[in-house]
């Protein structure tokens, strides 16, 4: 670029393609001007408070710390369902060898042999009207009173009544 003059604010730069103007007063040649950008650049950096960066980098790393603690948690969450679905899998198919395993024992079962065996092989008997005695549980509560509760005597309800059970509470 060429060299730059400026007279009240305007700015004629030498050698442009611009038509030449003449001027009455004394041109006094300035210096580059950095642009706009930088100089509020170099402001701002010149204004930033050390305490407010300290904080605020501090802040990030806290907010860091705490996303790191959520993913960890969060893929907890999902390893403790897959292990959650796993064992709901086993239990299942634990379930299923029970019933079949009960189904297998019925089958074989035969209520006839047991009879047979426990009367000849063992000499038991049905039991006479005399071997058998019948016992009559006594009654459980699972509460206990203490002492008994006196019945509210019927009270005409009036307006007094009214306030004091709004005052004193339920």
């Amino acid at each position: 670029m060429g060299k730059r003059y400026q007279r009240n604010r305007e700015t004629y730069v030498v050698g442009s393609n611009a038509v030449a103007y003449k001027q009455s007063v004394n041109h006094q040649e300035i210096a580059p001007v950095a642009p706009v950008e930088t100089r509020q650049r170099k402001k701002k950096v010149a204004s930033i408070n050390p305490a407010c960066t300290f904080i605020l980098a501090s802040v990030i790393i806290a907010v860091s710390i705490v996303c790191v603690f959520m993913l960890k948690a969060q893929f907890s969450v999902v390893d403790t369902s897959k292990q959650i679905m796993t064992l709901k899998n086993e239990l299942n198919e634990i379930r299923r060898t029970n019933a079949n395993i009960t189904a297998e024992i019925n089958e074989t079962m035969n209520l006839n042999e047991i009879k047979r065996i426990a009367m000849d092989e063992y000499g038991m008997v049905y039991p006479k009207g005399v071997d058998v005695i019948d016992i009559e549980p006594e009654p459980t509560s699972y509460t206990v009173q203490y002492s008994s509760i006196e019945l509210p005597k019927d009270e005409k309800v009036t307006f007094g009544n009214m306030l004091a059970f709004i005052t004193r509470g339920w």
